[in-house]
């Protein structure tokens, strides 16, 4: 699973060339909104796979990101939708080409867990805090966010959703560590976003 900061910048990737998606706020939305269960802490596992569609074989993992959005074509906004589907099909590819590596090498550097996560999510909370501190987040992202209104999709009441915006928004920055990432770079997430690319043209 990738991170927040990671869900936005791919999705903001895929949006350069989608030019109309670029400045669409449900768009950003719906690139987080399936974190949103995990705004009160890591949901159970039964939740947090429902809000993903998810699959353990990320072949199969895929076809449901498929599935999903062509069963849900015209039942929201379809940019909402569309920012849903690449949120799943990312994890999907961060699963496939990078979680593993980045958590080994994580390991290796700092061995024990702090504050109760595992070194890889510290490493991808060093890259969000770096990212949040960009102007790329201020001036870019973070006003496309403040204008969405969240609209409930896959059973995820709208509530749950504006909370999660709202913590994004206003609190998650002064949770993140503020020491810069030690493994990954931008290199890293642009290379995630080619990979994106290439597997939502097989869906839109």
């Amino acid at each position: 699973m990738a991170s927040c900061m990671i869900h936005l910048y791919t999705g903001w990737l895929y949006a350069q060339k989608n030019a109309r998606l670029l400045r669409n706020p449900s768009f950003y939305l719906g690139c987080v909104m399936p974190d949103c269960v995990n705004v009160d802490g890591f949901a159970d596992k039964e939740t947090r796979w429902r809000a993903h569609v998810r699959a353990k074989d990320l072949s199969l993992w895929e076809k449901n990101a498929a599935d999903f959005y062509h069963k849900n074509q015209g039942a929201t906004s379809d940019a909402l939708l569309t920012g849903y589907t690449i949120h799943i099909l990312t994890d999907i590819l961060w699963d496939r080409y990078f979680h593993d590596s980045v958590w080994s090498r994580a390991r290796e550097m700092e061995p024990q867990q702090q504050n109760g996560f595992a070194p890889g999510w510290v490493e991808c909370f060093r890259f969000d805090g770096e990212r949040m501190r960009s102007l790329w987040w201020q001036d870019t992202i973070r006003p496309f966010l403040e204008q969405a209104h969240p609209e409930s999709i896959n059973g995820l009441p709208i509530s749950l959703a504006e909370a999660y915006r709202r913590y994004l928004l206003y609190t998650y920055e002064n949770t993140l560590p503020s020491e810069p990432p030690r493994i990954l770079t931008l290199d890293h997430i642009r290379a995630l976003g080619e990979y994106l690319v290439q597997a939502a043209e097989k869906i839109f």
